[in-house]
């Protein structure tokens, strides 16, 4: 099971794809939850952000990205890597600040999450 994330905007006819965040495994959410609550996000799931406005997103993303770079968490992300060895921290984290990235810069683009 995956999760794959596009930004898209609303064209007044259709909906367009903007920019794509591309796929990544969902074995590695609990660390992207776990972020998220640390942070106070109103939003505990990556899945939860679909429909969601980019600009919205941003600051709860920027949040968590700060927390997983934290080198004094680091041992709590890594505890949390996939046992059957789908996705890791390191790489789970880069897929977040993608994420985060590309909310900062379409900030008026719907986040559409498919999980």
């Amino acid at each position: 099971m995956s999760i794959d994330i596009d930004l898209r905007i609303d064209t007044g006819h259709e909906f367009v794809s903007v920019v794509s965040v591309g796929n990544y495994t969902h074995n590695c959410q609990p660390m992207w939850s776990h972020a998220l609550k640390e942070t106070g996000s109103k939003i505990p799931h990556l899945c939860d952000f679909n429909e969601v406005l980019a600009k919205e997103a941003f600051p709860m993303l920027q949040a968590a990205v700060n927390h997983m770079d934290d080198p004094q968490n680091r041992a709590i992300y890594e505890a949390m890597n996939p046992a059957n060895g789908w996705g890791e921290f390191t790489s789970a984290r880069e897929y977040l600040r993608t994420f985060m990235n590309a909310c900062r810069d379409h900030p008026l683009c719907t986040i559409e999450v498919s999980c």
